[in-house]
């Protein structure tokens, strides 16, 4: 941004503030730009626009909160200036940057102008210990946390487990840390193989690695679209695939990549349309009225972004009825307050800055995806 430009922003801020910006509660910006392969698509946007409506209520008022959008298409405005542009409107605060690509440099703009914006879904490890900015979605160490925990409970007997990480992912590698120290401190042996993406040999390398280090259990750190090629090479494997959560959110992608008969277990934040969390009465009776009004509103199951967007709109809403925040400063301080609340996902609990969240183990075969195990796992926010 050249000094000119900055400038103008700084005025502008300037100016809101003392002609009464802070006093503007209950208005939020949707924003977003470019995720990871492509433009901005009308799913992705209609996502969000269902699912405020559907969940964008505050529970004691009664009152919707009122979201506006700002979707910018291609490559035209980098998140970074799509934050500094919603900064100067007369908006409490944002939701949005669901990839983690994006959210990085929208973070560090929230921050640096004090500016609340809250994401669905980015996991990138870097977005947590933030001040204005918040994610509510599922990083590397609470996807770990999740699995070494399922692993000690049902597969404790199997001592041999291999990683498959992609050098070209920041979220891949920072799960192969998270693991590593996880799996030895609880005793399995760890082996790894590291690829990347750009060499054709790879996946022929990694899945003969994958063969040799007997284990019976391989998690893939990396995502999909990455991870396909070596898995069609594993026909030989009898032992459990294991996938990261970005997984979950490509579900029939994976099917038609590897096929139908290939099972899988994959890290979930949410259950599919029609499973119940366990005896929550609450998160199911949630759930169950979202799944229904989505799809009478749009004509098809959630997504697993729909889901992630309507928990964080429940979070909006919640702050909204409980603490009235009056300005930017205020909504920030309450965004990490100590409180339990049910969403869509399940069950949540913000404790000095600590987020816990539920977290799920999803077999995948097919276009048929059941719980496996339900578990729960926190991360300083």
């Amino acid at each position: 941004m050249n000094l000119l430009k900055k400038i103008k922003y700084i005025l502008v801020l300037i100016i809101l503030v003392f002609s009464g910006i802070d006093g503007m509660a209950e208005s939020f910006i949707v924003l977003g730009n470019t995720p990871p392969g492509g433009l901005v698509t009308e799913q992705r946007q209609q996502d969000y626009r269902v699912a405020l409506a559907l969940c964008g209520k505050a529970e004691l008022q009664k009152k919707a909160i009122d979201f506006s959008f700002n979707f910018v298409p291609g490559l035209s405005k980098s998140s970074a200036d799509i934050v500094r542009e919603a900064a100067v409107s007369q908006n409490m605060g944002a939701i949005g940057f669901s990839y983690s690509k994006e959210a990085i440099a929208a973070a560090s703009v929230a921050d640096e102008l004090n500016f609340p914006v809250i994401s669905p879904s980015a996991s990138h490890d870097s977005l947590w210990g933030r001040r204005a900015f918040l994610s509510l979605g599922m990083n590397s160490q609470m996807q770990a946390s999740l699995l070494v925990q399922w692993m000690l409970e049902n597969r404790k007997n199997e001592h041999n487990v291999h990683v498959v990480v992609s050098a070209d992912e920041v979220t891949s590698t920072g799960m192969w840390k998270n693991l590593e120290r996880l799996l030895k401190g609880a005793g399995f042996r760890v082996t790894k193989s590291i690829f990347v993406q750009t060499d054709s040999s790879s996946p022929a390398r990694v899945a003969n690695e994958t063969l040799k280090s007997k284990a019976s259990t391989v998690i893939f750190t990396s995502f999909w679209k990455a991870s396909v090629p070596i898995i069609q090479k594993l026909d030989s494997f009898r032992g459990q695939i294991v996938g990261q959560h970005e997984w979950a959110y490509n579900l029939e992608s994976m099917n038609s990549a590897v096929g139908e008969l290939r099972e899988f277990i994959v890290i979930s934040d949410h259950l599919p349309k029609g499973s119940s969390l366990g005896k929550n009465k609450e998160v199911n009776a949630l759930k169950s009225d979202f799944e229904s009004k989505y799809q009478k509103a749009f004509g098809s199951e959630p997504t697993a972004l729909a889901y992630s967007i309507c928990d964080t709109a429940r979070f909006i809403s919640l702050i909204s009825s409980e603490n009235a925040p009056k300005s930017r400063s205020e909504f920030i301080n309450a965004m990490r307050l100590s409180r339990t609340w049910a969403g869509v996902r399940g069950a949540n609990r913000m404790e000095k800055g600590q987020l816990t969240r539920t977290g799920f183990l999803l077999k995948l075969r097919g276009n048929h995806a059941s719980l496996v195990w339900e578990g729960h796992s926190s991360v300083s926010n």
